[in-house]
């Protein structure tokens, strides 16, 4: 399920591509054909991988973060310290300009899930606040803990940073569409059948990857009797069609001239 080859024909070949069918949506109607595949061959669900396997094939790190947890180490003058930034064991010297060496340890998270840590220094922590636009009270906050005005703990302090939820780095596009439109299109898709979408890891045999994150849509015995009697709405020869009504216009895969309408085997 790739829409790599429209962007890679589109780089290569420029002008000289026409828009795709289904250019936008071609992924609903993939869908709609897995779905009919496993009602024809009596399966009970249908799974969609998560955007990290797919990133991982083409070495890509996006991720979908609405939080920053920030725990803040602060090593005083005179001091031994395991520095997180590189795992060295040191002495902080008592005649240091500044009274304390401080680290940043900043788990990028979605919910409750870490998506990436890093470990920063003074200098670096403001630079990863902006690009993540951390209110000013988050910004505030930071700053009295250089001014010695933070409320540590045995030399720790933690903060929660609540962001507006965002997608950052490469292949923002795949995250967009594996973990969040193509699971919101199954719900909106089977909640006429009152078919069950949740997230799921299926254990894989392979060493690379261990465990696979899935997206899945169990069908219904009424979802499968509903697809293979009275078909599926794949366009509308006028305006690609919803599937959510069918009109006299719409295309089905349950006629004949779509090779979708053929009963699959295994």
């Amino acid at each position: 399920m790739q829409s790599d080859i429209v962007q890679d024909m589109s780089k290569n070949f420029g002008e000289k591509v026409t828009d795709f069918p289904f250019k936008n949506n071609w992924y609903e109607l993939v869908t709609k054909r897995l779905i009919r595949y496993a009602a024809d061959n009596n399966f009970d669900a249908v799974a969609i991988p998560k955007a990290n396997p797919i990133m991982k094939r083409y070495k890509q790190d996006a991720m979908a973060v609405d939080n920053l947890n920030i725990k803040v180490i602060r090593h005083p003058r005179g001091s031994m310290f395991l520095d997180p930034k590189d795992g060295s064991t040191s002495l902080y010297p008592k005649d240091a300009k500044e009274p304390n060496l401080y680290r940043f340890v900043v788990n990028y998270k979605e919910g409750d899930k870490v998506q990436k840590s890093l470990v920063l220094d003074k200098d670096e922590i403001f630079e990863s606040l902006d690009g993540y636009k951390v209110s000013n009270d988050i910004k505030n906050q930071i700053n009295d803990v250089l001014a010695n005005k933070g409320k540590f703990t045995a030399d720790e302090l933690t903060i929660d940073a609540p962001i507006t939820k965002m997608i950052v780095g490469s292949g923002k596009g795949k995250v967009s569409l594996y973990n969040q439109v193509i699971p919101s299109f199954m719900k909106k898709y089977g909640k006429k059948w009152n078919a069950k979408v949740y997230d799921e890891e299926l254990s894989m045999d392979m060493d690379d990857l261990k465990m696979l994150p899935v997206t899945v849509i169990q069908l219904t015995d009424e979802m499968k009797q509903s697809v293979q009697k009275d078909g599926q709405a794949l366009f509308n020869i006028f305006g690609i069609g919803s599937g959510a009504a069918i009109g006299s216009n719409a295309i089905l895969d349950s006629d004949r001239n779509n090779t979708i309408s053929n009963l699959t085997e295994n």
